[in-house]
């Protein structure tokens, strides 16, 4: 952020003051002004030929604030993605899908109304229809005459008209009846790993349900926990049973018999704490991985990231392996389950430093795991804790020490 507090840009939305103290609060972590300091840069009368130099930085901005849940961050990015004006080394119509996608689950109506046209144009109706609905929810008039479409495409006339009075009268109660399910269409349904997902992201739980089982049963535990836990936070059966089982499946009787007295008893508060390491998943670590990696001089970034990936493979990431050599965003390790960033320097690290791999951590649905030499800032902790981010700190030896509660857990 540095060189932009110096910049003598004439800004189309800032002048040189505002813009100053608006790269200030960003720098802070204040996600308002990250989107402002973005929107600056790409309203600049300048940025046609300056977009080379810029757009790394706007990528930047606009990432770490989306991943704290700022829907204006989302929607600036799928416009940064699909645009003809980016560098043509960050077009992405993949990237733009994926952040239209995100926004969407962020509760942007208009995003859920073009991803469920999406999938209904692509034939895909069930999951084009939940999103369609998401969006009506929100009175989108375009959802909601998209749905009346639907029902007079599927021969269904009284959902249709249906639609078309609520779309009429918008201050009605919600039709939530107003669904439909051809019987041919729903018995050859079969649903793919991403369109269940893509129902769970819309918030349906049977989705969530079936997703987690789906992960547990091929053997991505960590995954298929979590959004089994996501469901059962909403108190939805099938998901607590099929926790309640697994765990008694592993031998844990009283994680089992904890899941099921909260299925029994209403008042009882979310079982927060209540995870495992499956018995036969720990089983089957290699010896080598059982053991702790031994300690040896660390003397450059690439040895760091070494010796991060192996003690990632410690903790039960078992496919963690190094990224190549190229643009990766700031991650220097990954897996199926987290994203993993290594800063190999004297210096603290900072909030900034870990907002931009906890935007990439949530765009991929992903733990996010940070490893840093020289510590980190009192903001930087505050940060990760209520983002949940395990954060490590290590020695030349490459031991790491725990520094956040999730960090802590992983251990």
């Amino acid at each position: 952020m540095g060189p932009m507090k110096n910049s003598r840009i004439a800004w189309h939305s800032l002048d040189s003051r505002q813009f100053q103290k608006a790269c200030e609060r960003a720098d802070a972590g204040e996600i308002a002004a990250m989107v402002e300091v973005a929107q600056s840069f790409l309203l600049s009368p300048e940025y046609v030929w300056k977009k080379s130099q810029w757009d790394a930085t706007i990528e930047s901005l606009l990432v770490a604030a989306a991943g704290q849940g700022s829907i204006a961050a989302a929607r600036l990015l799928i416009d940064f993605y699909g645009s003809d004006r980016t560098s043509y080394e960050f077009r992405s119509k993949r990237k733009s899908y994926e952040w239209t996608l995100e926004a969407a689950a962020m509760g942007d109506s208009d995003s859920a109304y073009r991803i469920g046209r999406k999938y209904v144009d692509e034939g895909n109706w069930l999951t084009g229809q939940e999103w369609l609905l998401k969006a009506a929810r929100d009175n989108h008039p375009r959802a909601i005459s998209a749905l009346a479409e639907l029902g007079e495409a599927f021969g269904q006339n009284d959902v249709a008209v249906g639609w078309m009075d609520f779309l009429s009268n918008p201050n009605s109660e919600f039709p939530e009846h107003l669904k439909l399910v051809p019987v041919d269409e729903a018995e050859s349904l079969r649903r793919t790993e991403k369109q269940l997902k893509a129902l769970a992201l819309s918030g349906d739980l049977d989705a969530m349900a079936e997703l987690g089982s789906e992960y547990i049963d091929k053997g991505n535990w960590i995954v298929g926990q979590e959004w089994l836990m996501k469901a059962a936070k909403a108190r939805h059966r099938e998901s607590i049973e099929r926790l309640a089982e697994w765990a008694g499946a592993e031998g844990h009787s009283s994680v089992a018999s904890a899941w099921m007295r909260f299925l029994e008893d209403s008042n009882l508060p979310f079982p927060e704490d209540i995870k495992l390491v499956p018995v036969g998943e720990s089983d089957s670590y290699s010896s080598q991985e059982r053991q702790p990696p031994e300690p040896r001089l660390i003397r450059n970034p690439k040895e760091a990231e070494q010796v991060a990936c192996e003690w990632l493979k410690h903790f039960g990431f078992h496919d963690a392996a190094l990224t190549k050599d190229g643009p990766d965003g700031g991650i220097d390790v990954v897996s199926s389950d987290m994203v993993a960033q290594v800063k190999f320097k004297g210096n603290p690290s900072t909030r900034p430093d870990l907002q931009q791999l906890y935007g990439i951590a949530s765009h991929e649905q992903k733990l996010a795991i940070f490893f840093s030499l020289g510590g980190y800032t009192s903001g930087a902790v505050e940060f990760a804790e209520s983002a949940d981010i395990a954060l490590f700190e290590f020695d030349f030896q490459g031991v790491p020490t725990p520094v956040s509660n999730k960090a802590r857990d992983l251990v």
